[in-house]
Formats: C-alpha cells, structure tokens, sequence
C-alpha cells in the first residue's frame, strides 16, 4: 500500500494533508538539538488537521519507524556536511513540500500575511510573494492554507 507523504513549512511532515510528525533543530555556533514528535497511534481530537500514523491506515511498529529514522537521519546528517550539502537537502525538500506556488497565511508574532509561496531560500527561509509583488523573506511562523503541490508517493 502506498500513502502520501508531504513536507509543510516550517517543520510538520503530514499525510493526506493532516499533520503527524513535527521536527525542532535549535542550532549555535558547534551544536544542535534535534527534536522530532511523531503522532503513531493516537493524536489530540481537539485539534484540527492533526492525524497519527494508526488512523491513517499506515500500520509500523516502533522499531520499525525508530530503525527508518536512525537510518535516514545519518544519511541526511552526511549530506549535511556541516552546512555544505544544504542545496542537495533543499532540493529534496522542496520536491516534497505542499504550497508552492499556492496562496497562503503566515502567521508572525506581530502580524498576518498573505501570499503565494514562492520558493525556500539558500537558508530555509519562506519566500512569500506578497499581494503588492513584494517578495518577503520569513525565517519562522505559522503557515496556513497550503495546496496540494509537491506531494510525493511513499511506499511503506
């Protein structure tokens, strides 16, 4: 059985648009801290567009989906190449990111704006094309009303 699986700025990994898995870097000079939450098989009702990997009908142990992880991770950590392989790991994000090229919100601390999500800078960054064909660069905030663009077939 293949299920859909899509990236969505900045961090949720999603399946049939509903979010399961979220991931946190937090970065400094020598270090990071990788964070990844992965709804498996139970998800918090009250909050919309938020799914596991049960309800969804994808069936993986924890060893399995521990075992992927561990495996993907270095594999991306050696692409990685302290910072060097980020055009090779933007490429392979953006042919799994949802919006790009769709209208959406993204929520700032201080303000709301709309526009179509144009591309991911050489540093991860939202490039939002605004109404009045400003280009804007957003570094974090939250995103709402991304299409359908860029999904990618998995198969489990």
């Amino acid at each position: 059985m293949a299920f859909r699986l899509t990236l969505k700025w900045p961090n949720d990994v999603q399946v049939r648009n509903a979010k399961f898995a979220g991931i946190l870097i937090e970065a400094e000079d020598s270090w990071a801290v990788i964070g990844v939450g992965i709804n498996c098989a139970h998800h918090p009702a009250q909050m919309p567009n938020v799914t596991d990997l049960k309800s969804s009908g994808i069936a993986v142990s924890l060893e399995q989906l521990f075992a992927a992880l561990s495996k993907h991770m270095l594999i991306r950590l050696q692409q990685w190449e302290m910072g060097k392989g980020f055009a090779a790991i933007r490429e392979d994000w953006l042919g799994a990111c949802s919006g790009v090229g769709h209208s959406l919100l993204v929520r700032l601390p201080t303000q709301e704006l709309t526009g179509r999500f144009e591309n991911i800078d050489d540093r991860g960054h939202l490039m939002l094309r605004l109404r009045d064909g400003r280009l804007e660069t957003i570094a974090a905030g939250e995103v709402f009303g991304l299409g359908q663009a860029g999904q990618r077939e998995m198969a489990r």
